[in-house]
């Protein structure tokens, strides 16, 4: 806090006193639809740039939202931002999310991965930590064409995020990638957002 500035708890109820402190933090940062372009870019052609955590939201949930605010100190190694869907709907249909809130894990080399668990920051910041450098990558009907013909072959799992023995191989399935990831590539594919792709 600024020096000079104090702050009262005015409850002695728990959640209340976390509520009131986490309200004190900044929010994260407003990433607009240039920069959002801009970030992906520089993923895509540096080595060092940093993984982008992006929340989607359209709508503020406060309680969840303060939550959130503890992420920037959790994920010092990474950048953390949200975009708002209200004000730029393109965007968000063109990444097919049509679920909000949602959380984007942009990876270096461009590739993006979309974050299936409990929106709680310790489980978002786990997830950031595990995958930020995992190959795995979402995968939508426009990039068939690239994995028709890329050299390496793709191991592609199509699942719902709603089936729990689907979410339950996922984490495995991240985990096989890191190990063999310079001889074969993996996917996934949400057949509750690609239905067609998924009953070709």
């Amino acid at each position: 806090f600024p020096r000079g500035d104090s702050y009262s708890i005015t409850t002695l109820n728990l959640k209340e006193i976390v509520t009131q402190i986490l309200s004190l933090l900044p929010d994260l940062s407003l990433v607009t639809e240039d920069h959002l372009q801009k970030l992906r870019n520089h993923l895509k052609e540096s080595l060092v740039a940093k993984p982008w955590l992006i929340h989607f939201f359209d709508q503020t949930n406060s309680e969840k939202d303060l939550d959130l605010r503890k992420l920037p100190s959790m994920l010092t190694d990474y950048n953390v931002g949200r975009f708002d869907c209200l004000s730029s709907p393109n965007v968000c249909n063109d990444l097919y999310i049509f679920k909000k809130p949602a959380f984007i894990l942009f990876k270096r080399s461009g590739h993006h991965e979309f974050y299936y668990g409990r929106q709680t920051s310790n489980d978002i910041a786990g997830f950031v930590r595990d995958n930020a450098f995992s190959p795995l990558r979402t995968l939508t009907p426009s990039d068939f064409p690239s994995v028709k013909t890329d050299s390496k072959p793709f191991i592609i799992d199509f699942f719902s995020p709603f089936c729990p023995p689907c979410m339950h191989l996922l984490p495995e399935f991240r985990k096989a990638s890191k190990r063999v990831n310079d001889q074969v590539n993996f996917g996934t594919v949400d057949c509750t957002v690609h239905q067609q792709l998924c009953q070709q």
